[in-house]
């Protein structure tokens, strides 16, 4: 199944996250380099893809639907311009993060993370995180990241998409949902759980209206799943790509 050519690095100033994670929600929008293009798509690992061994752990398949998300989707596609640099950039490195995405069993909408984070850009960096998945140094560390002077894999693609996609899985375990885990990569878990212990049982929507998430992470998480409707389905917003700059068409799992 080909999930590549996948878009949008287009949610700068919201991905000014707040986490452990991630930049906190002060940070200054994150810096990038100019656009370096990557010739070849960075391939998955040989062992990675095991059909045979996945299990599933849930869906975002109902959020698509969620107005919060499509009202995101539309705000994206007035962005041409981030749209065309997304593509060109996520294409050398789709490949291989949905080959750890398929490994842990974990939604595919999940490769536009750092789309949000750092316009799948290697070298981004904010106040306090770095890298693809815009990872502070402490989690970095705590998901088996060399971080020091003389090396920092917050800056390697292929180490830090394994490393992001276990912390995802276990932000999953921890708080039962997509949509909660996505607030603790963006906000922190602490800051989850004390919004959760302020209104025990709500979901992330509810958490969200009471205003007991940060407005970035109210944002963040309608935008992610936005931005993968939109890749999905860029007509139904009215989004005309340049030529040779196709969308994406997430593979449904039958």
């Amino acid at each position: 199944m080909k999930f590549h050519q996948a878009l949008f690095g287009l949610l700068l100033y919201c991905s000014c996250s707040a986490s452990e994670g991630a930049a906190p929600q002060e940070a200054p929008p994150v810096v990038l380099p100019m656009i370096e293009m990557v010739d070849e798509p960075i391939p998955a690992p040989a062992s990675a893809v095991r059909p045979d061994t996945v299990v599933e752990l849930g869906s975002v398949g109902p959020l698509r639907d969620h107005p919060e998300v499509v009202a995101q989707a539309h705000d994206l596609a007035r962005d041409s311009w981030t749209v065309r640099v997304g593509l060109r950039r996520a294409d050398a490195f789709f490949p291989m993060i949905e080959g750890q995405l398929v490994v842990y069993g974990l939604p595919r909408e999940l490769a536009f993370v750092p789309m949000v984070e750092s316009v799948f850009q290697p070298e981004a960096q904010g106040r306090r995180a770095l890298g693809l998945w815009q990872f502070t140094a402490a989690t970095a560390r705590a998901y088996g990241l060399r971080v020091d002077g003389s090396l920092d894999e917050r800056r390697d693609p292929v180490k830090s998409t394994a490393a992001a996609v276990r912390y995802l899985r276990d932000l999953h375990e921890r708080f039962g949902s997509w949509e909660l885990a996505l607030a603790a990569y963006n906000a922190g878990p602490s800051r989850v759980r004390r919004a959760m212990q302020a209104r025990p049982g709500a979901n992330f929507w509810e958490l969200s209206e009471a205003k007991l998430l940060p407005p970035v992470t109210r944002r963040y998480v309608p935008k992610v799943i936005g931005s993968a409707l939109l890749a999905d389905d860029p007509e139904r917003f009215g989004l005309n790509l340049p030529e040779g700059l196709a969308a994406v068409s997430l593979p449904r799992r039958g």
